[in-house]
């Protein structure tokens, strides 16, 4: 069997597919292991998928992991994944469409080998794909649709940035058009409206950012207090994202200046 076009070997690194991948293995384990790129990459083109079989993609394939980029699925409910994502794209009846081109993860026996030590890694992985929030379709005009779905996108994937939140780089109206089923052109308009609004802003080779909004004296149950309460939410989850990034690097930083340290001592004895 030949491999499927965009499959790459080893192109991908176990903290790639698994940031905190020290839960389940412990820091040192994962600073040794975590950095070798040793998973294979599929690289998806924009546009309807069709999921290549699990034999294609390498020996033991049981699950992919998004690296870059939006597919959505449409099955019973229209679903969202995005970076870090946890899936098995065979379910039967499941249409795929990819809204930016993606990078996936192959999760397979390369991963289990690795991971041997510690067969419960695999476990938490899959979990990832169970606890995932399902993401329902946003409901209202054409312009409350854009802004849910652009807030909801910053609660998962944005970062923080000092004027609000930036959200994917490769999100552009093209994506926004197939994730809401609406023409590239309405949400051209939409944007527009946004942005000369002051609540979103496009900066060219950075993508587009969400600013924080503030209420004032509306009533609680009022469309301002809702888009606050979103921002404030999605704010805080880049925020936190970012932290928990942070604290894994420092911890991979302090990692490596203990067994250096270890390494110069045995030298002075």
């Amino acid at each position: 069997m030949s491999a499927p076009p965009g499959l790459t070997e080893a192109a991908a690194t176990l903290l790639q597919a698994d940031p905190a991948l020290a839960r389940t293995v412990g820091a040192r384990a994962a600073t040794e292991i975590g950095h070798r790129a040793i998973l294979p990459v599929l690289s998806v083109p924009a546009g309807r998928w069709i999921p290549p079989a699990p034999a294609l993609l390498g020996t033991g394939t049981f699950a992919c992991v998004v690296l870059d980029g939006l597919l959505i699925r449409e099955a019973a409910l229209r679903d969202v994944l995005g970076p870090e994502d946890v899936f098995e794209p065979w379910d039967a009846g499941a249409r795929w469409t990819a809204c930016t081109p993606v990078r996936l993860a192959v999760i397979g026996v390369r991963y289990v080998e690795a991971l041997q030590p510690w067969p419960e890694a695999a476990a938490r992985l899959l979990s990832r794909a169970d606890s995932r929030p399902r993401a329902a379709t946003p409901t209202g005009t054409r312009d409350e649709r854009l802004l849910a779905l652009l807030w909801r996108i910053a609660g998962r994937w944005g970062w923080p940035d000092a004027d609000g939140v930036a959200l994917p780089r490769a999100l552009d109206a093209v994506a926004l058009s197939a994730l809401l089923d609406l023409s590239e052109h309405d949400v051209a308009d939409g944007l527009s409206g946004l942005s000369a609004g002051g609540t979103a802003a496009f900066r060219e080779g950075f993508g587009w950012l969400l600013r924080e909004v503030t209420a004032g004296p509306a009533p609680g149950h009022s469309r301002e207090r809702r888009d606050e309460l979103r921002s404030r939410g999605a704010h805080q989850l880049a925020v936190a994202r970012a932290a928990l990034a942070d604290s894994v690097v420092l911890c991979e930083e302090l990692e490596g200046e203990l067994r250096r340290s270890e390494r110069r001592r045995r030298g002075r004895t």
